[in-house]
């Protein structure tokens, strides 16, 4: 059996690191999240600007795929 971990909170609590060094240990695979946001939605985040839903949705549905097909 395959185990998924999905690791959240708010901006700059640690996550990524935290969910890399659980890949490591449980010898799984790490997604950076951020990696799947448009270019556009990366823009805004970056300049601090929070995201609305229809920023998200696509995001949301890459996210979907990508930890229901692993």
């Amino acid at each position: 059996m395959t185990h998924k971990l999905v690791v959240m909170g708010v901006s700059g609590s640690g996550k990524s690191t935290l969910a890399r060094e659980l890949a490591v240990a449980l010898e799984g695979v790490f997604i950076e999240g951020d990696e799947h946001h448009s270019v556009q939605s990366r823009d805004k985040m970056c300049r601090g600007i929070a995201l609305c839903d229809s920023d998200r949705a696509p995001w949301l549905e890459i996210r979907n795929a990508r930890v229901t097909c692993r």
